[in-house]
């Protein structure tokens, strides 16, 4: 870096007789062009003059060297990895938070607030015009209409936000609030030492209990008949400084903005613009690590990281007159037609952005998001409304002069306001006197110099290695006392021209920055359609864990297939307890009687029972019969209902059945040496395929009925099908000859029969029927 002290003469960058157009017709300038002696010049200026159709205007500078034109600055510039815009990054959105009624900023100021204005009217009248030399009377001013958040707005906005250059990522370049911006909406100076907590006297002390906001101003303000105090002017600085300036987290009266307060009321001047700037720029970084869910170091909660959640806290205020200010336009703000008498009497612009106002139409939180979105992605041209404040027609005297100053007396100042405005730096985040508050970040205005009615060439880099990067984290105070001297004594020349505000850029800048985004950006109609599942994910999640999923026909039909075709297990013992799901039925109790009228079953499937179903499938017993489809609507029968013919016809299978089984026992005597238990299995397999009644393939016992059997599993994956309700022909059949056979073995039993050759045989026919 080059001293600001050492006075030199600037060379042209190029005289051209006109610029380049490119296919598209947009304006290029061209590129600077030298010998090494005037490069190395051009490397340590802030402004670099040249000339087209003999109009002069200035490069933003400085141009970059070698070091920064290597492959390890590429990695890390213009973006470190880490720090990547929210839309480059490919984690799913989640914006569950914008559907509910929480509130990302809290840390809000309360404005209008009738206890406030009370005591902020005492006060002015006894330390107004003090407020007035020191520079931060219109900013107290703010405070009694505030601008309003346009919460939509500032999140779509931080999604383009990249951490390691402090700068918004656009089609159309690097964009940021600068101190030129600050001193323009609020009237503080750039200039001034670097504040520390440390410089304060011991001759005012502030303590209190009441932190609460009302609570506060009841316990510190004093009576309307007696004179304020230095301690109460010092207690409603506090509160301003920690409610109203730098919005404090904790939204109660922070006590690190005592020795702030004080050193204000003593008239002690510090760089309040550059500590304002920085902490903007901290707060902003510490959101985009919430909106990536990652968890910034000074964040005392994980939930930002799990649900998408987060508090933004700091001087948001700042950044939505920012963006009320440069995108006025395609935002479509407008001021109500009652506020234009006070605008035009306005000392500072931040008066006139406080009362910019959204189209009043009414839309939700998502479409109001989505449309923000929109217009920042089709920002691909930077427009001279872009810069709304180079012509410099509002704000304080050493604002509004012109540069190069013709009046020697003020030519120092304004040089020096210059140079802060325009000098990549090191900034200040440090207000609390305890070691975590050691914080710096970094300012690179030559990253944005059409906002200072320069041309754009391609930019250096203030940092060579990754190392070096200053992200706002906390610091060690010997690393911090060492970077802030750096920067106090390594300063970019500034050699002011008079000259023509320009928006240009070069074609090496357009290029390189094209090459950049494209390779990060997954295009609008990508990144849209996955902002737009942000919000209907959580909807659906909220849906599913709140209504089981009825079964689709397409899914009972594969369900039934699978069943046909997964081979059955043999069944367990007669003895042992049925472990098949039970589930309700609409079959009416034998006391009461048969319904007559069939009842349908809707049947609702959920991943836990699909679970249980495979693990019964193995207590299922055989079936020798294909599967039976059950149809709706079919009519009840009952014994009564059967006509002669199926009387007969019903004695004709009864009859046969009678010989299958003394065909049976004849079989049971060729076969004496099998176990009884797997007898009593093909007993029942055998019955099985005698049965004509298509409900009891499934049978438990045969003394249980068929109205109290369960469905078959081809009958339970069946959608929105009517239960059948059948009447049992021959359960009572099964019983008779149960108690027959039962009986039978008593008598054999009690005769002592074991010398009787049918013992055997009966003992082994009970087994299978009891």
């Amino acid at each position: 870096m080059a001293s600001s002290s050492n006075k030199i003469q600037v060379p042209f960058a190029g005289k051209w007789s006109d610029f380049s157009v490119a296919d598209d017709g947009t304006k290029y300038v061209p590129e600077p062009k030298g010998n090494k002696d005037h490069r190395e010049i051009w490397e340590s200026q802030v402004m670099i003059p040249f000339a087209i159709t003999k109009n002069v205007y200035a490069f933003g500078g400085p141009i970059p060297d070698e070091m920064n034109l290597t492959r390890e600055v590429d990695e890390i510039f213009p973006c470190l990895e880490t720090c990547e815009p929210r839309i480059f990054d490919s984690k799913p959105y989640n914006f569950e938070y914008m559907l509910t009624n929480y509130k990302p900023f809290r840390s809000h100021p309360y404005y209008g607030n009738s206890l406030y204005l009370t005591w902020l009217d005492r006060i002015e009248q006894s330390f107004g015009n003090f407020w007035k030399d020191y520079g931060i009377f219109e900013l107290i001013q703010f405070s009694r209409i505030g601008p309003k958040y346009q919460p939509e707005m500032l999140i779509a906005a931080m999604h383009f936000f990249e951490k390691s250059t402090n700068t918004f990522h656009f089609k159309s370049g690097m964009m940021t609030p600068t101190l030129f911006d600050v001193s323009a909406i609020t009237g503080l100076r750039p200039t001034g030492k670097t504040y520390s907590p440390n410089d304060v006297n011991d001759t005012i002390t502030l303590n209190y209990k009441e932190n609460a906001f009302s609570a506060y101003i009841l316990k510190h303000s004093g009576p309307e008949n007696e004179e304020v105090s230095d301690e109460e002017h010092v207690a409603f600085l506090t509160l301003w400084l920690s409610h109203y300036v730098f919005c404090s987290r904790s939204l109660q009266i922070a006590r690190k903005f005592i020795p702030m307060a004080v050193q204000i009321h003593e008239g002690c001047h510090f760089a309040l613009g550059r500590l304002l700037l920085a902490t903007l720029y901290e707060s902003i970084g510490e959101v985009c690590d919430n909106l990536k869910g990652l968890v910034p170091a000074k964040s005392k909660s994980k939930k930002a990281a799990t649900d998408g959640c987060f508090q933004a806290a700091g001087p948001m205020w700042l950044l939505q007159l920012w963006l009320n200010a440069t995108f006025e336009k395609e935002l479509g703000l407008f001021i109500p037609t009652e506020y234009h008498a006070s605008i035009a009497k306005r000392k500072v612009e931040g008066i006139r952005l406080i009362r910019l106002q959204p189209n009043p139409l009414e839309q939700n939180s998502q479409q109001l998001f989505m449309k923000y979105m929109k217009i920042f992605l089709a920002i691909d041209q930077f427009k001279p409304e872009h810069a709304p404040f180079v012509k410099r027609t509002i704000g304080p005297s050493w604002f509004v002069k012109e540069i190069p100053v013709l009046n020697p007396n003020a030519k120092e100042e304004i040089n020096e306001t210059w140079t802060a405005y325009l000098d990549p730096t090191i900034l200040s985040i440090r207000i609390g006197t305890l070691s975590s508050e050691y914080a710096l970040i970094g300012y690179q205005p030559n990253l944005v110099s059409r906002q200072f009615g320069f041309s754009q060439l391609r930019p250096k880099s203030m940092y060579i290695r990754k190392k070096n990067i200053v992200l706002g984290t906390t610091v060690t105070s010997t690393l911090y006392e060492r970077y802030m001297k750096i920067s106090r004594d390594n300063v970019y020349g500034f050699e002011p021209f008079d000259f023509n505000l320009s928006y240009y850029c070069t074609q090496e800048f357009a290029n390189w920055w094209r090459r950049y985004f494209d390779s990060k950006h997954l295009g609008d109609a990508v990144l849209i359609s996955r902002l737009e599942s942000g919000f209907t994910r959580p909807q659906i999640k909220r849906i599913e864990q709140q209504v089981k999923t009825t079964v689709t026909k397409k899914q009972a039909a594969e369900s039934v297939k699978t069943v046909k075709e997964k081979p059955t297990s043999k069944a367990v013992e007669s003895e042992e307890p049925s472990k098949a799901r039970k589930r309700p039925t609409n079959v009416p109790s034998t006391e009461t009687g048969p319904s007559k009228k069939p009842k349908p079953n809707t049947i609702v499937v959920s991943d836990e029972e699909e679970e249980e179903e495979e693990e019964e499938e193995s207590f299922q017993r055989k079936r020798s019969q294909p599967p039976v489809i059950i149809e709706t609507n079919i009519p009840e029968t009952t014994s009564d209902d059967l006509s002669t013919e199926e009387k007969e016809k019903k004695m004709k299978e009864k009859k046969e059945k009678r010989e299958r089984k003394a065909k049976r026992k004849e079989e049971k005597k060729k076969e004496g040496k099998k176990s009884s238990e797997d007898r009593t299995r093909d007993k029942k397999n055998k019955k099985s395929k005698s049965s004509s009644d298509p409900s009891a393939t499934n049978l438990k016992s045969p003394s249980i009925s068929n109205e109290q059997q369960e469905p078959t599993p081809e009958a339970e994956v069946q959608e929105d099908i009517a239960m059948p309700v059948f009447t049992p022909i021959f359960g009572n059949v099964n019983i008779i000859i149960h108690c027959y056979f039962k009986t039978w073995i008593k008598v054999l039993l009690t005769a002592g029969s074991d010398k009787n050759p049918f013992f055997e045989v009966f003992v082994q026919v009970s087994g299978f029927m009891m």
